[in-house]
């Protein structure tokens, strides 16, 4: 296959499920964490479309976090439409489809449209190597830059500071959590996190903090960085008591909202963005729509045959604590059904979940993911009742039965392969999402 730069007219494929398969075999690393080859081609893209892509027109918000990125990325796309902002959204990974990832006024990007990025993506690197991440994100700042849009609001992919989503100088940017997660890349320390996602933030960034216990170096960042900053727990904060939430934002009125489907952190970061934005206004008026806002994979309910069915991509300790707490909010006797990838800490991810009544663990369709036995045996070490079984389609009967059973709400958490096997096992049986309203 060819490597050099192909002609304008004659792209290297013309469907998406083939450019994809390309990228996945182009660069030797699945995750190469650096902006140096990034950004050179990002610069030949921005010199060709006459700007706009490495100095957007649109204000830019900058999304870093070990959990709660992609709630805020949804939070804050809700209430800017609502305000009738023009909003490009990137996030990642998918669930279901690679178009999932680039949203431009709530529509996902088209094969048609990504096929256009990637043969534009292509003739710019000429012999520069890209990975597919870096594929994915030159080609949402590609399609945005031509989208005349007010804002953007990209998810950092992984970490911050080498992150191919930096190559951007974010007007604001956010920290969701900071917690343990992909050391082998980022550090073994919450310390030595919060560095790397720090290294979104520029001098003239404003910059939110919605960890309400940040590291050290967070802060001593902030200071010597000299940037407007704001603090969970200092100038903004959440509650939640029964199900309801309250949010209290400087020189405004705490706000009630009786239910949120995504975290309060996240969505009250993406309010401090908002106000920052001066679009705020009447606060009241954005409570129906953060409270109807939602994110497929966090919190997501279904049904079938009278059972519950809760989808949540709890993959890391932080995470799956989040998942129990809201599970210790809701009530109930639950069911896990599981899969998670080799490299997480398991034995710590499952601690939080152990008053489930049984785990069903499954074996993913990827040579990342831990086998079943593994992390059934990891379920026994935390006091968990496991059986295993060697993928979901195999595991979801006999979990469902079990759950029927008990009149137990079953919960499929893990990576996010678990969850994109489990949306057309789902569909399969007839179960249908619900919300909470």
């Amino acid at each position: 296959m060819p490597s050099q730069p192909l002609p304008d007219l004659l792209p290297r494929f013309t469907q998406l499920a083939d450019w994809l398969a390309w990228q996945e075999t182009l660069h030797p690393k699945v995750i190469d964490l650096g902006l140096e080859r990034v950004r050179i081609v990002a610069a030949r893209l921005d010199a060709e479309l006459g700007g706009g892509l490495l100095t957007p027109k649109a204000q830019t918000i900058l999304i870093a976090g070990t959990n709660g990125k992609g709630s805020c990325v949804a939070s804050l796309a809700a209430v800017l439409a609502h305000r009738g902002k023009k909003v490009g959204c990137y996030t990642s990974p998918h669930l279901q489809r690679y178009n999932e990832r680039i949203c431009i006024n709530g529509l996902q990007a088209s094969d048609a449209d990504l096929c256009r990025a990637f043969a534009a993506i292509d003739r710019a690197r000429g012999e520069i190597s890209l990975s597919y991440f870096e594929f994915g994100t030159l080609a949402a700042y590609w399609l945005m830059a031509q989208a005349a849009l007010d804002v953007w609001v990209i998810e950092v992919g992984l970490g911050g500071r080498l992150d191919a989503t930096n190559i951007l100088d974010a007007d604001i940017a956010i920290i969701t959590s900071i917690a343990l997660d992909h050391e082998a890349f980022l550090g073994d320390t919450r310390e030595l996190i919060a560095v790397e996602k720090f290294g979104i933030v520029r001098a003239h960034s404003y910059f939110i903090c919605a960890d309400e216990d940040p590291p050290r170096s967070l802060r001593e960042g902030v200071t010597q960085l000299g940037c407007p900053a704001v603090w969970a727990g200092r100038d903004f904060a959440w509650s939640q008591d029964d199900g309801a939430v309250a949010i209290r934002l400087p020189n405004q009125p705490a706000v009630r909202l009786p239910r949120l489907q995504l975290p309060a952190p996240s969505v009250a970061a993406a309010l401090m963005a908002f106000a920052q934005l001066g679009l705020l206004g009447d606060l009241a008026t954005l409570l129906p729509v953060l409270s109807a806002a939602r994110l497929a994979g966090r919190w997501q309910r279904f049904t079938w045959q009278g059972l519950e069915i809760l989808l949540d991509v709890a993959h890391n300790p932080a995470s799956t604590q989040a998942l129990a707490d809201y599970l210790v909010r809701e009530g109930g006797v639950f069911v896990l059904l599981m899969g998670m990838m080799a490299d997480k800490n398991i034995a710590a991810s499952l601690e939080p979940l152990n008053k489930a009544q049984q785990l069903f663990a499954i074996g993913l369709p990827t040579p990342r993911a831990a086998d079943a036995a593994t992390l059934a045996s990891a379920a026994r070490q935390v006091g968990l009742v496991a059986s295993e079984y060697a993928e979901l389609a195999e595991a979801l009967p006999s979990a469902l039965q079990y759950c029927a059973s008990l009149n137990a709400r079953l919960v499929i958490c893990g990576s996010f392969y678990t969850l994109a096997d489990a949306y057309p096992a789902l569909a399969d049986i007839g179960a249908c999402e619900v919300s909470h309203g």
